[in-house]
């Protein structure tokens, strides 16, 4: 939907900021949009390790605003709605 400013020139100084990220779920018929913020990469992760998305799921049967607060390399905290949960990333292990 816009375009997401990412600056560094390798993982290591990689940081996404801004912008918006739209994903449409075409068989339940809603739409999701992301925006990142200071998304922050390391050189020995294969995911960010600092930074969120914030979001907001329109479409379906209620709309959900979101935030998915990175904590670390392959984990994160996302609250929706007022209740927050812990999360573990797949294949986002050191390199």
């Amino acid at each position: 939907l816009e375009d997401i400013g990412i600056t560094g020139t390798s993982r290591a100084t990689r940081v996404l900021n801004g912008g918006k990220l739209e994903i449409t779920h075409n068989l339940k018929g809603y739409v999701t949009t992301l925006t990142p913020n200071q998304l922050t990469w390391s050189a020995s992760c294969n995911c960010p390790v600092s930074g969120s998305w914030t979001g907001t799921v329109s479409g379906s049967e209620t709309a959900t605003d979101f935030n998915i607060e990175v904590t670390g390399c392959g984990t994160a905290t996302v609250t929706a709605n007022g209740n927050a949960e812990s999360v573990t990333f797949d294949r986002c292990s050191g390199v």
